[in-house]
């Protein structure tokens, strides 16, 4: 799934843990712990969640948030066709759900990721905020990426709404509507 999306799709320009032949991207694993989206039994999409006392973080997020426990999580991806579903917000629950009953969310005051302009409208919905305006390289995949924060509670009430939203809830799902509309006119 990663070199589908990042070599094949994307065009990244990546020479390290890449396998043209078995048409393989290997990442180093770092302590995380990896989500995957199936359907039919085929992985087409996933998410890292990375706890920084266990693992090494992808930046030094201590630089703009000191003395905060932090939680990352990183390459949420999907296959293009998946992309307009559920699925992510399922992945995202779902590792919401694991820290909280596994006791990581003791881990981590803020969740931390980092994203292109394109994708800063889907993580607002979640409750997630700039850390600064400036644009950073990313150190594996080397695109621009903005780096955001979430708190815990931010990150619990945007997931209990997008559960209303997916439970049949319209009028959530015409207010989450706008949110997004209004996001991504103000993202330009």
């Amino acid at each position: 799934l990663w070199y589908e999306v990042y070599i094949e799709e994307l065009k990244y320009n990546l020479t390290e843990g890449v396998d043209h032949a078995a048409r393989k991207l290997r990442l180093e694993p770092n302590g995380s712990l990896v989500f995957l989206g199936l359907s039919a039994g085929e992985c087409v999409a996933s998410l890292r969640a990375t706890y920084q006392k266990y693992s090494k973080l992808e930046f030094e997020y201590g630089v703009w948030l000191p003395r905060q426990k932090i939680g990352e999580v990183s390459r949420l991806i999907a296959k293009r066709k998946f992309r307009k579903t559920d699925l992510t917000a399922h992945i995202l629950i779902a590792c919401f759900y694991f820290n909280k009953e596994t006791g990581n969310e003791n881990l981590y005051d803020f969740v931390v990721i980092n994203s292109t302009s394109k994708l800063l409208p889907f993580y607002y919905m979640f409750g997630f905020t700039k850390i600064t305006d400036d644009l950073v390289i990313h150190p594996d995949i080397k695109n621009e990426s903005y780096l955001l924060k979430c708190s815990k509670q931010n990150n619990k009430k945007a997931i209990a709404e997008i559960e209303n939203i997916m439970a049949g809830n319209l009028l959530l799902k015409a207010k989450w509507g706008l949110k997004y509309w209004w996001y991504k006119r103000v993202s330009r």
